[in-house]
């Protein structure tokens, strides 16, 4: 059961903007990307990465967030990432996760509407901002300002603000909303979901490849003499 209650909050707008990335076979697609100065490393989505048919590389990185949360990626793959404005491009190494974020939260059109120029509403980063949407690529902080341009213009929907960048206008800044707060956690019910799937793919790492499985049935074949076969008095099995 959820406990819901109506509250009078600030939906904050971060950056994110719709990129193309490349697949395996130079094929592109449009993704989310979230822009975060605060992150050390860049993350794709294993349900991305799998689509692209991008090639991974097994890797063991320890990852720690708020509030001394820790998990760990067991794979990166290497991005293409291309912005949809202009030539701007670059490659990243992103570690797989299975889940990035939750769907970011939709936020209603306010009464007299955005107040964002016409001019700039065809060069938005990412033209559906206020729907909900999930989220496939994190850009950490190691290209983030090289993205993000000097240019910042005010709009008149309250304290928002557009920033200029290689992907595109950025929609930043809150906005005064009506929204319901529970008493479960999406932060948590994510989280949960993706240790299970980390979990996961921590015990079956390096056991696909042939030697190791090899290894694996020899293992089993010993443990299974062990447990269904005696030695008589003469010295042999029964």
């Amino acid at each position: 059961t959820v406990v819901m209650a109506h509250h009078k909050c600030a939906h904050v707008f971060l950056a994110t903007a719709v990129v193309l990335v490349a697949g395996k076979f130079g094929q592109q697609r449009e993704c989310r990307a979230v822009l975060d100065s605060g992150s050390q490393v860049n993350f794709i989505s294993k349900r991305l990465a799998n689509l692209l048919m991008l090639p991974a590389k097994k890797v063991s990185l320890p990852i720690s967030g708020i509030g001394s949360t820790e998990a760990r990626s067991t794979s990166y793959v290497e991005v293409s990432v291309q912005s949809r404005m202009s030539k701007y491009q670059l490659r990243l190494i992103c570690y797989v996760l299975p889940n990035m974020v939750s769907d970011l939260a939709a936020c209603a059109e306010p009464k007299d509407g955005w107040k964002i120029p016409n001019e700039l509403l065809r060069s938005l980063a990412d033209p559906q901002f206020y729907q909900r949407r999930g989220v496939d690529l994190l850009i950490g902080g190691d290209v983030f300002f090289d993205i993000i341009g000097s240019e910042r213009k005010m709009i008149g929907t309250g304290p928002l603000s557009l920033q200029d960048s290689a992907l595109g206008w950025i929609v930043t800044g809150e906005l005064g909303v009506n929204c319901f707060l529970g008493t479960n956690s999406l932060g948590e019910d994510m989280e949960s979901s993706w240790r299970t799937e980390l979990v996961d793919d921590c015990a079956n790492f390096g056991q696909t490849s042939k030697s190791n499985r090899k290894s694996l049935e020899e293992q089993e074949a010993v443990e299974h003499f062990m447990q269904n076969t005696i030695r008589d008095d003469e010295g042999r099995f029964a």
